[in-house]
């Protein structure tokens, strides 16, 4: 053997020993800092992810992960797993279990990993998933696999740091593609506050980060995939189930999905379409038409909810849904696209981003992998109807915070569209309080108390509409009306003015309401909605405040004394104003016996600082302290 051929096995062998070394040290759990254990229920030791684009119709995704499970809520973040879909061909896959140690405790190759159902009960999805459950912690397990698709249509985001609990020691994504050939768009998210490192050449952009603590959800701060970084990829060009796709426009986009993926999906069985055909046949009008359908597959059909993958890209044939008597959110939608269809009304797909966080469709960024959710678009003249099956508690044509005020990608056949759901902000998301009680000399309070709720104050309340009586009157003792020991729900109605206004109209009485000493009674004037500040103090906050949604309360009551008593001292009349919002509470006296009660709180919607959560907290619980004024009346 020569000095060159000596050389380069002396390389080989460093960097194989140097290569082994760092295998080694992860796989210890050991040798995790400290400070990466804290607040964690697994460590992200190495996740390298490769997405290698050969061509517009070809592309490896190749991943080598090393994680280590601290306790047992931590084996959630494993991901150990594959998602399987047509097109799809697994190459190579293993996995190696350690001990705290670092020792060997199973080993599992390609054949032993376990096909199973994504979802109980729905054969849509399948994966290829480690058949191991750790019962001693820590453990860590190096998971690797190789895939080739043919589907290009469908890139992952990618997560640098994967959730809350989680802290990352080294994680990093890459894309390769031949940059004269393949356009790539880029969506990246929160990069510079995490410190992540981007690369990039013509046809190859890295991006990493390094040591990472884990971090701990923090009340009213935005959601979490607003806070932490990631990147999604998607091809300008691109194919599925060996279909040319173009993604250089959302318009473009839009028409392609509604031409070529939802093409031959909605026929119905004979015997469903013959069945809403008599059923909605004969009404005249679209949104007559949309209400029945929609009730139609709320009272029938079961909702899945299913993560982002490649598989879930198109929905099920609509004749597969019928018989399963399920569906994610896409295969719902275009089910009852099929049979909006038979009653001669045209509807659209729209996808979305939902979630708590109001995030937009970015109309520069044309892909479906920036949502994860799917509901039907309909027009009627100029008005747009919303069917969604998310929350079937909620009304026809009703969208919740869970998909309200954003841009969602609508699939038209001409073209793709950006629209923009419906907004409830602190002028329309109202709840009015009006009240009428007697309090008798015995402290026992009964009274009437009128509700009426708009905007997202009504989607709170119209699933009372859905329940029992039980179930309603369960609600209001526990949830609206906690503060009142033993209280009693003599009679209620709901009334839903089918204009997203709900009027509830309650019976109620209470006794013990009032407590005495030495021949006085004392009472909490404001009986039925109090503000009862349960948010967590934070020694050292982290994260920045977001009021996602605005809201108005208006009370008034008319409170009659029990004959013999009168008032001690009449409340002083309160006012709060800040950027948050303001509250006023006043207290007049009618008459020796009679007293009303007037309160109104206004709470803006924005995005504050890290500190303001503190200010914020002191103003609510200032608002507690005034709801729970209490009224001292002598005999």
């Amino acid at each position: 053997m020569n000095i060159k051929q000596l050389l380069v096995l002396g390389c080989f062998l460093a960097l194989s020993s140097f290569s082994w070394s760092q295998y080694e040290n992860r796989i210890q759990s050991a040798n995790i800092p400290a400070e990466l254990t804290k607040n964690a229920n697994a460590v992200v030791r190495l996740d390298e992810l490769t997405y290698k684009v050969v061509s517009e119709s070809e592309i490896y995704l190749i991943r080598d992960r090393i994680v280590t499970v601290l306790n047992k809520a931590g084996e959630k973040h494993l991901n150990a797993f594959i998602n399987l879909e047509n097109g799809l061909e697994v190459m190579e896959m293993d996995a190696v279990v350690y001990d705290a140690n670092g020792t060997e405790l199973e080993k599992f190759k390609k054949k032993s990993f376990a096909e199973k159902d994504a979802y109980p009960n729905y054969p849509a999805q399948k994966i290829l998933k480690i058949p191991y459950e750790g019962s001693k912690f820590p453990y860590t397990v190096h998971f690797s696999y190789t895939v080739k698709s043919a589907n290009t249509a469908f890139i992952p985001e990618y997560f640098l740091i994967e959730d809350y609990g989680v802290s990352v020691e080294s994680a990093s994504c890459r894309i390769n593609y031949d940059g004269d050939k393949i356009a790539v768009s880029v969506n990246e998210n929160n990069l510079e506050a995490h410190l992540v490192k981007k690369y990039q050449i013509k046809g190859n952009l890295t991006y990493s980060v390094l040591h990472r603590e884990a971090m701990v959800h923090e009340s009213l701060s935005p959601e979490f995939n607003a806070l932490m970084p990631s990147v999604q990829f998607a091809l300008g060009k691109f194919s599925f189930k060996d279909k040319k796709g173009d993604a250089t426009s959302c318009s473009k986009y839009g028409m392609w999905y509604y031409d070529t993926v939802l093409a031959g999906i909605d026929k119905l069985p004979p015997a469903t379409a013959t069945k809403i055909n008599t059923l909605g046949g004969a009404l005249n009008t679209i949104t007559d038409k949309a209400r029945l359908v929609h009730e139609f597959v709320k009272d029938n059909f079961e909702y899945i909810e299913i993560s982002a993958s490649t598989n879930n890209f198109q929905p099920l044939p609509a004749e597969q849904t019928d018989k399963l008597k399920k569906g994610d959110s896409k295969d719902l939608a275009n089910y009852t696209r099929a049979l909006l269809k038979v009653l001669g009304v045209e509807s659209y797909l729209a996808f979305a981003r939902a979630g708590i966080d109001k995030v937009n469709i970015k109309k520069e960024f044309p892909s479906v992998t920036q949502s994860n959710h799917a509901l039907l678009y309909v027009m009627d003249g100029s008005n747009v109807i919303w069917l969604d099956y998310y929350d079937k508690k909620l009304p026809f044509n009703y969208l919740s915070t869970y998909l309200d005020d954003r841009d969602v990608l609508v699939m038209k056949p001409g073209a793709g569209e950006i629209v923009r759901t419906p907004k409830s902000d602190q002028s329309v998301s109202y709840k009015k309080t009006k009240a009428e009680y007697h309090l008798s000399s015995l402290g026992d309070i009964r009274g009437k108390v009128t509700v009426k709720t708009g905007g997202l104050k009504y989607g709170e309340h119209a699933k009372l509409t859905t329940g029992s009586r039980d179930e309603v009157i369960k609600n209001y003792k526990e949830v609206s009306w906690k503060n009142i020991n033993n209280v009693v729900i003599n009679n209620f109605s709901l009334t839903d003015n089918n204009n997203f206004e709900l009027t509830e109209e309650v019976d109620i009485s209470g006794p013990g309401y009032g407590s005495f000493s030495n021949n006085m009674i004392f009472f909490t004037v404001n009986a039925f909605n109090k503000n009862i500040n349960e948010l967590e103090r934070y020694p050292e906050r982290k994260l920045p405040l977001k009021i996602q949604r605005g809201f108005t309360e208006e009370d008034e009551y008319i409170i009659h004394l029990p004959s013999g008593y009168s008032i001690a001292s009449l409340p002083k009349n309160k006012v709060i104003e800040n950027k948050y919002g303001n509250y006023n509470a006043s207290f007049s006296k009618v008459d020796n016996s009679t007293l009303v009660y007037k309160r109104k709180l206004l709470i803006n919607e924005g995005e504050y600082g890290v500190e303001d959560y503190k200010f914020y907290r002191s103003f609510l619980n200032q608002v507690s302290f005034i709801d729970d004024t209490q009224l001292e009346l002598h005999k």
